[in-house]
């Protein structure tokens, strides 16, 4: 006859020994499925140090691609970290400078090799800001009352100073006002507008408002 309570102890331990043994297969799961070759992109972004008093005129990348290979346990911790890479232009002059990147050019696990960086050369075009006084135009919209017209148009400042790469500047001969609708008056007014920024390349995007004063009188 079985003891009191033996059958109770041997399913007791039978379950540790299966939760151990589940464990221990977990374990090896893990190891297994972490230790196997994967391949993925991380996409790093670009910081880019410029000389002071210059700026780039043409399209460069703000991310790099980096396709690594190595353990996926390796390759997931690498792609979840937040990685830069800065790219130092300091010392660059005036024109075209180009820099390649390396697979080394961001820390890089040594469980981990690196397949290829897109794109691998960044070439970027320096210019140095300058300052141009540029007149302001008002620009008008509407037709005024019946018999009336529009006899004087003052912009105050009528001339601004902008900022920007050289050849950027050169194309811009005036500024235009916002529009300013005069359908219907039929008295001179005053209104302060926004100056529209529709020039790429100029530096500083908050360019001063203006006050535009419209002279209406009626037609003799």
């Amino acid at each position: 006859m079985t003891p009191p309570g033996k059958p109770t102890k041997a399913i007791s331990e039978n379950t540790s020994y299966a939760i151990v043994a589940l464990l221990i297969t977990l374990i090896l799961w893990v190891i297994i499925t972490g230790s196997k070759e994967s391949q993925a992109v991380k996409m790093v972004q670009v910081d880019y140090v410029l000389p002071k008093n210059f700026v780039v005129v043409n399209s460069i990348p703000q991310q790099v691609a980096f396709r690594v290979t190595g353990p996926r346990l390796a390759i997931k911790r690498f792609t979840e970290n937040q990685e830069h890479l800065t790219i130092d232009l300091s010392s660059s002059g005036e024109g075209t400078t180009s820099v390649r990147i390396h697979s080394d050019s961001i820390t890089i696990p040594s469980s981990l090799r690196v397949l290829g960086v897109t794109p691998n050369l960044i070439t970027a075009q320096l210019e140095r800001v300058v300052s141009r006084a540029v007149p302001v135009v008002a620009r008008l919209v509407g037709e005024v009352g019946s018999g009336y017209k529009v006899t004087g148009i003052q912009v105050v400042p009528k001339v601004i100073e902008i900022w920007g790469a050289r050849s950027n500047l050169e194309q811009v001969a005036e500024l235009h006002t916002e529009p300013v609708d005069v359908s219907g008056r039929v008295s001179s007014f005053e209104k302060e507008t926004a100056i529209e920024t529709e020039h790429a390349g100029l530096i500083g995007s908050t360019l001063p408002h203006v006050k535009v004063v419209v002279t209406i009188k009626g037609g003799s």
